[in-house]
């Protein structure tokens, strides 16, 4: 648990999302929270700060559900489709092994 102090902007702009989800202002503080926490991440990897595989683990998403969101979101993907393609047939031959 924290207590945090905000100032009367930071404070209705909090307001201002709690009724615009239809939630406590507590909750709204969380879900802005992880949402900031998310847009640091996907900035830091647009500046090549942060690996594909760091973005997925911090946004709690598999590689493909982060590729799926970059392409949603317009960012460029380190891996090129080429890539993605061979880690299907990657993940293929393992498959195979494993029988």
């Amino acid at each position: 648990m924290i207590t945090l102090r905000l100032g009367e902007k930071e404070l209705k702009k909090l307001e201002s999302v709690a009724k615009q989800e239809d939630k406590d202002r507590s909750a709204a503080a969380r879900e802005l929270l992880n949402d900031g926490y998310k847009f640091k991440l996907l900035v830091r990897y647009r500046e090549g700060r942060v690996s594909l595989g760091r973005l997925s683990e911090g946004m709690d998403l598999t590689a493909s559900e982060v590729l799926d969101l970059l392409g949603e979101l317009g960012l460029p993907s380190a891996l090129g489709y080429d890539d993605y393609l061979q880690g299907f047939a990657n993940l293929d031959r393992a498959r195979r092994k494993r029988r």
